[in-house]
């Protein structure tokens, strides 16, 4: 039966009439299987089944944009009340759920955008398994290597780029990718690897694996079990190194500590015990100087094999 019209602007329709067109417009939401279906209606009816403006599932399977929350999505994660889901958009895929407004679900299977600690706003997954964007503007690109090996984007404008089992809970914070990556602090980044974990402002990890960085603006660039613990300190890579001194840094080598300021290690095994100073296993230097000429008070130079200072 086709959709009935009115005839001119403000003319009534019969109950008859009106029952016809929701026969109509129910037989393009399906297909039905089992009491679930894809709830896909046409841009011109400006409303989808949660009776929200504008939210459109375009296609797949079992893919629903609802308005009241309750139960949970595929990885039994709780889905909360939302007051509306206006605005929102699948594209396809299965078992994909939104519950919030203006979100989108370009497609992949059981991912979730959502509500939050408050209303969640313009959340993205573009695809995966089981990933849940719950943080108001937050992104997860896809990934989630097998069942339940979800990605949480939960901070307010983060960003997962994919991988599996990683969780940015911090405002404006990324992880771009890896296994078991967690970004807490405020514009934190992980570029990837395993195990990472960033819980301080402005503080990165560019990858490997059970590195920890938990001060203020404070880097690791790789390596693996390496800590870096004071205020914007420095570990180039390694393993087994850690950080507490501020402004201090570790270029890389094996089990090396500094606790003092504005101090460097470059080796292994290496304990820093004074600040200011920069710490050595062994120390070669090519091409010193054979005059003082020129050069600043400080400077070391060569005189007939003696070393000496300016």
């Amino acid at each position: 039966m086709p959709l009935t019209l009115r005839d001119t602007k403000g003319s009534p329709l019969t109950f008859q009439e009106m029952d016809s067109n929701l026969t109509y417009l129910e037989s393009l939401a399906g297909p039905f299987e089992n009491g679930s279906a894809n709830y896909s209606i046409q841009p011109k009816t400006g409303s989808n089944t949660a009776g929200d403006e504008s939210s459109t599932v375009s296609g797949g399977f079992n893919n629903i944009i609802i308005k009241s929350g309750g139960g949970s999505c595929g990885c039994c994660i709780p889905i909360p009340t939302s007051s509306t889901s206006r605005g929102s958009t699948i594209g396809g895929g299965i078992n994909n759920i939104i519950s919030g407004e203006y979100a989108t679900i370009a497609g992949g299977y059981s991912n979730f955008t959502g509500i939050g600690s408050c209303s969640t706003y313009g959340a993205t997954v573009g695809g995966g398994i089981s990933n849940s964007s719950i943080g108001s503007g937050s992104t997860i690109a896809g990934g989630g290597q097998t069942f339940c090996e979800y990605n949480v984007a939960s901070g307010f404008n983060s960003t997962i780029g994919g991988g599996a089992r990683n969780t940015v809970s911090g405002y404006v914070s990324i992880i771009g990718g890896g296994l078991c990556n967690s970004a807490s602090g405020v514009s934190s980044t992980i570029g990837g690897g395993q195990a990472n974990t960033v819980c301080s402002t402005y503080a990165t990890i560019g990858g490997g694996y059970r590195n920890t960085v938990s001060s203020s603006e404070a880097t690791i660039s790789g390596g693996g079990s390496n800590s870096a613990l004071g205020p914007s300190s420095v570990i180039g890579g390694g393993a087994f190194n850690t950080v507490f001194g501020n402004c201090s840094a570790i270029l890389g080598g094996a089990c090396n500590t500094i606790s003092c300021f504005k101090s460097m290690i470059v080796g292994s095994d290496i304990v820093a015990d004074r600040d200011c100073t920069t710490f050595v296993n062994n120390l070669s230097i090519k091409n010193i100087p054979i005059s003082p000429a020129g050069l600043p008070i400080g400077s070391v130079w060569n005189d007939g094999g003696t070393l000496k200072i300016v």
